[in-house]
C-alpha cells in the first residue's frame, strides 16, 4: 500500500465544531473505522504580565487548548464505541509543569488536558 492510501490529513479550526465533526466523518468514511485519535491543540498566547492579559486573550488559549482537544474525542467517541475498539491519544504541553514567566493561559489549559 502507497503512502497514499494509508494516510489522511484534514486542516480544521480546533474550536469550530463542525468543522472537528466533519473531520472525524471522512476520516471515518475513508478508512471504515477509526483505530486512534491523537488530540492535540496548542497555543501559547501573547508572553506578558498575567495583569495584561485581557480575558479575550486568555479565553481564545483556553478554547483552543482545551476545547480544542475535547472535540476530537467527543466526535469520535460514538464511532469508537460503535465498533468497541480504538484509542485516544492526548497530547498536553510540558508548560504546565514547567512554568515561563509571562506565560499563563498555556499553563492553566494544558493542565486541565492531562488531569
Amino acid at each position: 500500500m502507497g503512502v497514499d492510501e494509508n494516510i489522511i490529513c484534514l486542516e480544521y479550526e480546533a474550536r469550530d465544531e463542525s468543522a472537528v465533526a466533519s473531520a472525524t466523518n471522512k476520516t471515518n468514511e475513508k478508512f471504515g473505522f477509526l483505530d486512534a485519535v491523537i488530540a492535540y491543540a496548542a497555543t501559547e498566547g501573547a508572553v506578558k504580565p498575567l495583569s495584561e492579559h485581557t480575558y479575550e486573550q486568555f479565553n481564545s488559549v483556553l478554547e483552543i487548548n482545551i476545547i480544542g482537544v475535547w472535540l476530537p474525542l467527543k466526535h469520535s467517541n460514538p464511532i469508537m464505541t460503535k465498533q468497541k475498539s480504538g484509542s485516544f491519544v492526548v497530547i498536553s504541553s510540558v508548560r504546565e509543569v514547567i512554568g515561563f514567566n509571562g506565560l499563563y493561559p498555556l499553563p492553566a489549559s494544558t493542565r486541565s488536558v492531562d488531569d
